[in-house]
């Protein structure tokens, strides 16, 4: 296994988009287990994708070199079934409908989009911070705060 920093016994800091990346996948692990554990929505899909996001995020943490593309492949093929149950969550209860349409959605934008720039960032053998990154948390943060204020003030 071919780690990013070179020799198997080197040990340094994970890079900053790594590391975001695997924040993102294990807040989506988080998140399915919130709405199997806490809310009942305990179906199939629900509780494969719990311990799927939380082993991705284990292999991008390791340091792995492949690990955020393998990530980030995986997460836009979990993704792609639920596109077309969005709609449906805007009918949810307030919690179901805040993790369904604010949180995960978001979560997975910043996953893909962190491990797929981890991913080059390990081919190139750089790790120097995006100067896109700020950005992308910044409005994410913004779509989390916007979505949370929309679904406890106006729905209830």
């Amino acid at each position: 296994m071919q780690s990013i920093y070179g020799s198997p016994s080197a040990r340094q800091t994970l890079p900053l988009l790594s590391r975001v990346a695997a924040l993102a996948l294990l807040g989506l692990s988080l998140s399915y287990n919130v709405l199997f554990l806490v809310f009942g929505n305990g179906f199939t899909p629900v509780m494969l994708t719990i311990p799927i996001f939380a082993v991705l995020a284990l292999v991008v943490a390791s340091g792995w070199k492949w690990a955020p593309i393998v990530a980030g492949t995986l997460s836009v093929v979990l993704l792609l079934p639920e596109l077309p149950l969005w709609r449906g969550h805007f009918a949810d209860e307030t919690g179901v409908f805040l993790i369904n349409v604010v949180f995960n959605p978001v979560l997975f934008v910043v996953a893909i989009v962190t491990s797929f720039g981890a991913g080059l960032q390990n081919l190139r053998g750089s790790h120097e911070e995006p100067a896109w990154l700020l950005g992308l948390l910044t409005a994410a943060l913004g779509l989390v705060l916007t979505g949370t204020a929309f679904g406890i003030f106006l729905r209830g």
